[in-house]
């Protein structure tokens, strides 16, 4: 009766474990959603010449555009930034 009771233990803690991880995954693959979601916004403010908006949501959501594709699309846009963007 013993065994059965640890082997009945032991296969919850294995479901629990494997719903938890589950629960993770699925946190991070939202988290990584939501992520990607803020930079085609950013590139889009970029895009359009929208630099102060960019500048605002980049700032708020700790996203911005690191690439220096991005860097060069945002000097085109910035008629106030005479430096080199690189």
């Amino acid at each position: 009766m013993e065994r059965r009771a640890l082997a009945t233990s032991m296969a919850e803690l294995s479901a629990l474990k494997c719903l938890s991880k589950a629960r993770e995954e699925e946190q991070k693959r939202l988290a990584t959603r939501r992520r990607d979601v803020l930079v085609l916004i950013l590139r889009h403010l970029v895009d359009n010449g929208y630099v102060d908006a960019y500048e605002r949501l980049s700032s708020e959501s700790s996203v911005s555009l690191n690439k220096a594709g991005c860097r060069l699309a945002m000097h085109a846009c910035n008629p106030r930034s005479s430096s080199s963007p690189l």
